[in-house]
């Protein structure tokens, strides 16, 4: 049934796994934090992604080209970044709900376009500058600075958000990498990173909880390679929105699992932020087309 569909529409289906496969695995990991720490949790879930990654690789280019020494550097400065990077998220994941989070990240798209103009001079048209203010007008709103409810924590998500935007800038420098070389360095180097550091509080996983972390491990490994895919298979702009079904899972299994039920404000903010980043995803595929 699968091999039938068109390019596009397996591009979709793709997405809409890859995205939802992360907010499980952020599930799994805000679920976990409150037994271990932010160190332990990511550094065991890379290491079974490592696994699952070179498991899955022929799905993903094979290991051709994945150890290029014209790569190294750059794959060295993307690892370092991701592991930065997924310090901050996850331990924003352990004190923030879900839905909080995404609502900060959600804001990737403006920032992948305003660094593009900084890093590659690419000029944003009258419509994506104008979606860009109404997505930062969305955060305002959600996070409402000067009132006794904000928390400047929340800079924490929007600065993992910059991150996420350099990750991707970065991995334009890479020589003809295949998606699985784009993808295991960075995870491989959270691993090797974070080890030490787990180390000094290492608590041995109870035997109920290793089901978890295999499920996070599963779900980070696919939505690693779902994602990938889609982008290979079906134009950026088409698959790119499906991002915001994170949102859905996070407040669902929020609400169920953590008992979080995010404000009013939040959620008028997230909205702004959706829709803007829907109308400047569309926006750059008209400007593609033109």
């Amino acid at each position: 049934m699968f091999s039938g569909l068109s390019p596009t529409y397996k591009g979709i289906l793709l997405a809409l796994s890859g995205y939802s496969a992360f907010a499980v695995a952020d599930i799994c990991a805000k679920w976990l934090m409150q037994h271990y720490t932010v160190s332990q949790v990511i550094c065991i879930e890379n290491i079974l992604a490592v696994i699952l990654l070179v498991i899955l690789s022929p799905l993903l280019g094979g290991l051709k080209g994945t150890f290029d020494r014209k790569n190294l550097k750059i794959n060295l400065c993307r690892s370092a970044l991701n592991f930065g990077l997924a310090m901050i998220l996850n331990y924003c994941y352990k004190i923030f709900p879900l839905a909080d989070v995404y609502t900060m990240i959600f804001t990737k798209p403006f920032m992948v376009t305003l660094l593009a103009f900084w890093f590659f001079r690419e000029v944003a048209s009258k419509s994506q500058w104008l979606a860009i203010v109404a997505g930062f007008i969305g955060v305002i709103i959600a996070m409402r600075p000067g009132t006794e409810v904000f928390n400047p924590m929340l800079f924490l998500p929007l600065l993992a958000t910059v991150m996420i935007a350099l990750l991707f800038f970065t991995a334009r420098f890479l020589d003809k990498p295949s998606a699985f070389s784009a993808g295991f360095f960075p995870t491989l180097g959270v691993a090797v990173l974070a080890f030490p550091l787990m180390i000094g509080d290492f608590v041995v996983p109870e035997a109920s909880h290793m089901a978890v972390f295999v499920l996070l491990g599963m779900m980070a490994a696919l939505g690693m390679t779902a994602v990938s895919l889609s982008f290979r298979i079906a134009a950026s702009s088409v698959v790119a929105p499906f991002l915001y079904i994170e949102m859905l899972w996070a407040l669902v299994f929020g609400w169920l699992i953590f008992g979080d039920v995010p404000d009013v404000w939040m959620l008028v903010g997230a909205g702004i932020i959706i829709l803007s980043g829907i109308y400047l995803l569309l926006s750059e595929r008209r400007n593609l087309t033109q």
